[in-house]
């Protein structure tokens, strides 16, 4: 996969470590990514609204990775479930 920011030099060399990968590593180092991203999007939530309680947060995680998928209805009752359901985790 080409990137702008990646000489093609540097980008070969990387595609060429990815494709020697088994099936395996390459499940592990997605999710080993799904994972740095997750807390990414939590720090940045905790950053920007550091007095935010934790229902809160959950809403605002929820918003951020995944409200372009749900209606505006299916958001509010998503939200009012968190609030509701937040103190637990």
């Amino acid at each position: 996969m080409y990137r702008s920011d990646t000489s093609l030099e540097v980008q070969k060399l990387y595609d060429e470590k990815i494709k020697a990968l088994s099936s395996e590593e390459k499940f592990l180092r997605g999710i080993s990514l799904t994972h740095f991203c997750r807390e990414m999007c939590w720090a940045g939530i905790h950053e920007r609204n550091p007095l935010m309680n934790l229902q809160e947060s959950k809403v605002s995680f929820f918003e951020t990775v995944y409200g372009a998928c749900f209606s505006k209805q299916e958001k509010k009752k998503i939200a009012v479930f968190f609030m509701q359901h937040g103190k637990k985790s």
